[in-house]
């Protein structure tokens, strides 16, 4: 239901803008152009995202409450890091502000109560009160946050138009095709060693089938044939050494008998 009571301004859109050393924020301004006094709190879909003071109160009949909607400082940095990384960014936040007309004699009690008593009372009111009572006022944001690319100034954070959608589209089809080759091109290249690899193997395998086994290279081999030489010569000592000390012993008894 819509709120014929109350005046807001702005009336449609929230806009805040963003800027390195200040806060990002916006104002909120009420007017009750009614005949009795009103009561009122702010809703957001992003309640993490925003300080909102007050986001409650009572207004009475021709007065203004002016509402400060701040941007979370941490949030305010993710917010125009997104902003310079794509350029541009859609916010899709939105403020509801909830309201509904209050006697006379709820005045004097709300009016005497501390902040945090006034939050928990307006609560109560409107627990108690039907849907068909309360009125509603739906406010959008569009965030304005610097130019990411050459140029000063701003530009609003709204829905971009078709024809840059089907730009953004066709650019990234380009990106994707290009990155679809490339990885077939590496895939290539990869069989493509694999192939040669496999073929260079094969041709060491064969060329050492076919090379001659030369015993003369094997150190196992010329170590044996050296041993057995040694062998060799040292049976032909023996005999000579035997028939040498069987002719001396001989010669011996040859010169003794004489």
């Amino acid at each position: 239901m819509l709120n014929g009571a109350l005046k807001f301004s702005p009336d449609e859109c929230l806009d805040i803008v963003f800027s390195e050393g200040d806060n990002a924020e916006t104002k909120l301004q009420i007017t009750n152009i009614g005949l009795s006094p009103c009561i009122f709190k702010v809703k957001t879909t992003t309640p993490d995202r925003y300080l909102v003071k007050p986001n409650h109160g009572l207004i009475r009949q021709a007065a203004v409450t002016e509402i400060s909607i701040v941007v979370v400082q941490s949030k305010k940095k993710d917010i125009m890091a997104l902003a310079k990384a794509k350029g541009m960014m859609k916010c899709t936040d939105k403020f509801l502000v909830q309201s509904s007309v209050v006697d006379a004699s709820v005045v004097g009690e709300l009016e005497g109560k501390t902040s945090t008593e006034l939050a928990e009372a307006i609560t109560r009111l409107f627990g108690k009160r039907e849907k068909r009572m309360l009125n509603a006022k739906k406010l959008l944001v569009d965030f304005m946050v610097p130019e990411s690319r050459a140029g000063d100034g701003y530009h609003l954070a709204t829905e971009s138009t078709p024809e840059e959608m089907f730009a953004e589209i066709v650019t990234l089809r380009k990106k994707y095709d290009d990155l679809v080759a490339f990885t077939v091109k590496l895939t290539a290249e990869r069989d493509s060693l694999s192939t040669n690899l496999a073929e260079v193997q094969k041709e060491l395998n064969n060329l050492h089938d076919h090379v001659e086994y030369d015993p003369a290279c094997d150190p196992d081999m010329q170590h044996h044939r050296n041993k057995r030489t040694f062998h060799t010569l040292h049976v032909l000592f023996m005999i000579f050494f035997s028939f040498f000390m069987g002719h001396y012993g001989l010669l011996q008894r040859l010169f003794a008998g004489s």
